[in-house]
């Protein structure tokens, strides 16, 4: 194998172990934070870099589960039913 290939399987493995190995809930949301802008840059980088075309459909989504995220923080309810009503809750 490939030395990249083996490191990426490494960090791949590390990343899903991540909240299994720490339990302080800060340090786990902090790493979901990264790794979801980590994707957005990698997805805009291929979208814009590669392709060539302009997206603003990245940064509706990113804002809809930012809008998500704080109507969750401010009323819990079950994850689930979030799931459901949220395109019914935008503005």
């Amino acid at each position: 194998m490939k030395r990249s290939l083996v490191a990426l399987i490494v960090v791949a493995v590390a990343l899903v172990a991540l909240p299994l190995a720490v339990k302080n809930e800060f340090y786990v949301n902090l790493a979901s934070q990264i790794l979801i802008y980590a994707l957005l840059a990698m997805s805009l980088n291929l979208l814009l870099g590669y392709g060539g075309m302009v997206s603003l459909g990245h940064a509706s989504f990113l804002g809809a589960a930012e809008l998500h995220d704080s109507e969750q923080a401010l009323y819990p309810r079950p994850v689930a039913l979030g799931l459901f009503d949220a395109p019914f809750r935008l503005p």
